[in-house]
This record gives structure tokens, C-alpha cells and sequence, in this order.
């Protein structure tokens, strides 16, 4: 009897121990996961569109005023997708070209120890071009045109060169003013004439050489040298030793030039045919003698003139003529 005590009490006591040990590996939890190493590729989607692989690339077509999309991709779990060093989640992709924009799509799987490259290709169509050029600029029966205008024009189905005929009258000349154009703008080697009326028209040619239907004709009329500043004045500014200038806007003037005391450097340049005043911040002492001219594209203007005299040099009389 004392020997099966002893038997039941071992079993028992054995028991106890393999029931902890299971518990602790319980409680342990199951062994973790290993990092995968599928570097696929599950989809991509270009604006939102899903794409489908063909002949081992994925491909998306835009229209011609699109230059920029956004790229996202599906990898397998764990694994990233780049394009460029950069994560393909939300990825925008600018500056697309006239035709395919390829990039390689880098997946690389979650052990790092995996990867692949995928091609995808963005084509950019073309843009539609109407059967026949039409002229841009200068507009038709335009007035005061500058010396030098921009001519520019549409592009036509087959058009690969130009030429442009100019003449003045109502009717362009049959000799063309330029060779062959590569690009559908010119603009004229020497200045137009003044206050003359000229007509224009452009023919456009295919890669052969052959020429195509021509534009229509338009004329223009350019512009003439501005009229003389009116109301030139020349008065004691704030600060005693300066003079200010002033004068009336002149139409289609460019800029204004001043000259003082008969030098042959002028004492100011002033670019913007809006600005009516100046400042003489150094006069010379004693009386000041200023003229200023108008200009713009086709010559200058005849000259105004006034005289003026800062306070702290004299008597501070102002003459103004």
C-alpha cells in the first residue's frame, strides 16, 4: 500500500509541473511573424484609374493639356513602392512631355532582401491642330504698332514651315520678308516705316517644301514719334537744394529723357511712359536749365524746356517756359 502512495504521489506531483510549463508557454504567445519576402505587384492607379499590366508594363494616356498626374500603388504586404527614391503613395509626377514619359517602379519586399522594377509609361497626346492657320498677331486693322512688332500664328495640320510676305499697301507682296520659318512667330530684321499702313499674309509648307493653303491677309498701321511733353515745369521741392519736375502724360511715349544745362549725358532715363514727375535730388547751384523729350520705338519727340533755381543757392525764382 505504501509503495502505490508513493506512485500516485510522483504522477501527481509530474503533473502539476507540465501543467505550469504549459501554462508559461501560454503565456508566452505564439512565435512572431517572419518579415516577407514577396516583392509583387499588385495594382496601380494613375488620377484614380486602375491600370492594367500589358506586355510587362503598365500604361496611361493624357490629353495634351495635362502635365502632371498622381501615382498610386498596390505592393504586396509589407512591401514599398518608389519611383525615383520616392514612396509611389500619393506620388505626384510633373513636367510630362508630347509623347511617352517612362518610369521605373521599384518594389522592394518587406525583408528588404527582394525587389523588382516595373515600367510605367505616361503618354501625352499631341495637340489638335486646325486644318487651317489663322494669323494671332498683330490684330487686324491694329493702329499705333511699334517698330518692331511680334508676328505669330497658328499652326495647321501638315504645316512645317513659313514664311511670312509683308509689304506696306493694302496687299502683301509676292516675295516673302523672311526665309523659311521653323517656329510660327518673326519679327523684322530693320524697323518698320512710321505712320504707314502695311498688309500681311503667311504660307505655311509641309516637310517637303510644298506649299500649303495660304492665311488670309490683315493690315496694320504703325505707330509715330510722340508729340512734345506739354506743361514742363520746374518748381523748389521740399528740401532746399532740390528741384522737382513735372510734365503732362504723352500718348504712346515709351520713356522720357532730360537733359540739363546743355550736357550731352542726360541727367535721367525715366522707362515708363506713365511717370509725369522727377526728382533733381543734385541741381547745380544757381539757375538750372532742363529740356526733356518723349520717345518711343519710332524716334523722339521735339524737346520741352523749363528753368528752375533751388532755394538755398538763390533767390529761388522759377521760370517756366
Amino acid at each position: 500500500m505504501e509503495r502505490h502512495s508513493r506512485s500516485g504521489a510522483l504522477a501527481h506531483a509530474l503533473g502539476v509541473v507540465l501543467a505550469l510549463g504549459l501554462s508559461a508557454c501560454s503565456a508566452e504567445g505564439p512565435s512572431p511573424r517572419a518579415s516577407s519576402s514577396d516583392a509583387g505587384l499588385l495594382g496601380i492607379s494613375v488620377d484614380g484609374t486602375a491600370l492594367v499590366l500589358v506586355g510587362g508594363s503598365w500604361g496611361y494616356s493624357v490629353g495634351n493639356g495635362t502635365t502632371s498626374v498622381i501615382v498610386d500603388c498596390s505592393p504586396a504586404p509589407g512591401a514599398v513602392v518608389t519611383i525615383g527614391g520616392e514612396t509611389a503613395s500619393g506620388l505626384t509626377l510633373e513636367g510630362l512631355v508630347v509623347g511617352s514619359n517612362s518610369f521605373t517602379l521599384v518594389v522592394t519586399a518587406e525583408d528588404g532582401t527582394t525587389s523588382m522594377n516595373h515600367l510605367l509609361v505616361i503618354a501625352r497626346e499631341p495637340p489638335v491642330l486646325p486644318t487651317l492657320m489663322s494669323l494671332l498677331g498683330p490684330g487686324d486693322a491694329l493702329g499705333e504698332v511699334e517698330a518692331l512688332p511680334l508676328f505669330t500664328w497658328t499652326p495647321s495640320v501638315g504645316a512645317r514651315y513659313w514664311r511670312i510676305h509683308i509689304g506696306d499697301g493694302a496687299l502683301p507682296p509676292g516675295l516673302p520678308a523672311s526665309d523659311l520659318l521653323s517656329s510660327p512667330s518673326w519679327t523684322p530684321v530693320a524697323p518698320l516705316a512710321a505712320g504707314t499702313t502695311y498688309a500681311w499674309k503667311v504660307i505655311p509648307y509641309d516637310s517637303d517644301g510644298n506649299a500649303l493653303a495660304s492665311s488670309d491677309t490683315r493690315t496694320f498701321t504703325t505707330g509715330t514719334p510722340p508729340q512734345a511733353p506739354a506743361d514742363f515745369a520746374v518748381v523748389q521741392a521740399a528740401s532746399p537744394i532740390h528741384l522737382a519736375l513735372s510734365w503732362s502724360p504723352v500718348a504712346h511715349a515709351d520713356r522720357y529723357v532730360i537733359h540739363r544745362n546743355g550736357a550731352t549725358t542726360p541727367v535721367a532715363i525715366l522707362s515708363d511712359g506713365a511717370t509725369t514727375s522727377w526728382l533733381d535730388a543734385c541741381p547745380t547751384s544757381g539757375l538750372n536749365k532742363y529740356t526733356i523729350v518723349a520717345s518711343n520705338s519710332f524716334g523722339d519727340s521735339a524737346a520741352s524746356s523749363a528753368s528752375g533755381t533751388p532755394a538755398a543757392s538763390g533767390s529761388g525764382i522759377v521760370i517756366i517756359k
